[in-house]
C-alpha cells in the first residue's frame, strides 16, 4: 500500500503461498496479479504484458490532456507548471486554465464571449474584458511579442487562435 501512496506502478504476486487467503489478501492490499509457485516462465511474461497493456491503455488519454510539451513551453496541469525555455514561470490558476484550454484546442478560432463562456463558466458573471486581459498576461509570460503575437494570434473581428509553436520555435 505505500507503493500505491506515491506511484501507479503495477505490483505482481509471486508466491509459494496458494491459499484463496494469500491471494485476496494479496490482490486488496494493492496487488495487480497475483502467480502461485510452479509457475509457467510464459505465462508470467504473458500476465506482464497484459497488466502494461491495460496500464497504458488507461494513463496514455490522461497524460495526453494534460501534458503540453512544445520545446520551447512546457505546460503539465497536474503539477500546474509552465516552462517557458526551460524556466518555471509563475502563473495564476486562471491562466494555466486559459493556457490549458488552448492548448487542448490548437489552431482553433474563437470568440472572446466563447472562451469566456468555455473557461470562466457560464454561472460567472464578469466581462469579456477579462478574456483579453488573461491573454495578455500569458502572452508576456510566454514572451509572445505583444505587438505582432505568435502563439496566441488575435484575428480582429473574429476572436483567438492558438498556434502550437515547433521545436526550433523562437520569440523575440
Amino acid at each position: 500500500t505505500e507503493i500505491r501512496k506515491n506511484k501507479n506502478t503495477p505490483i505482481i504476486f509471486i508466491s509459494a503461498r496458494s491459499t484463496d487467503f494469500d491471494k485476496l489478501t494479496g490482490l486488496g492490499i494493492g496487488g495487480d496479479d497475483y502467480i502461485t509457485k510452479p509457475f509457467n516462465i510464459l505465462e508470467v511474461i504473458a500476465r506482464i504484458k497484459v497488466i502494461l497493456r491495460r496500464q497504458k491503455m488507461y494513463e496514455s488519454p490522461k497524460q495526453k490532456d494534460n501534458l503540453y510539451d512544445y520545446g520551447y513551453f512546457m505546460l503539465n496541469m497536474e503539477s500546474a507548471i509552465l516552462t517557458v525555455k526551460n524556466q518555471l514561470v509563475e502563473c495564476t490558476a486562471k491562466e494555466l486554465e486559459l493556457l490549458h484550454f488552448f492548448c487542448k484546442n490548437p489552431n482553433r478560432i474563437f470568440t472572446t464571449s466563447q472562451i469566456y463562456e468555455l473557461v470562466w463558466g457560464n454561472d460567472v458573471f464578469g466581462e469579456e474584458k477579462t478574456v483579453t486581459i488573461h491573454i495578455a498576461k500569458l502572452r508576456k509570460k510566454l514572451s509572445d511579442d505583444t505587438r505582432k503575437p505568435k502563439i496566441i494570434v488575435n484575428l480582429r473581428g473574429i476572436g483567438y487562435k492558438f498556434i502550437p509553436p515547433n521545436k526550433e520555435f523562437i520569440c523575440e
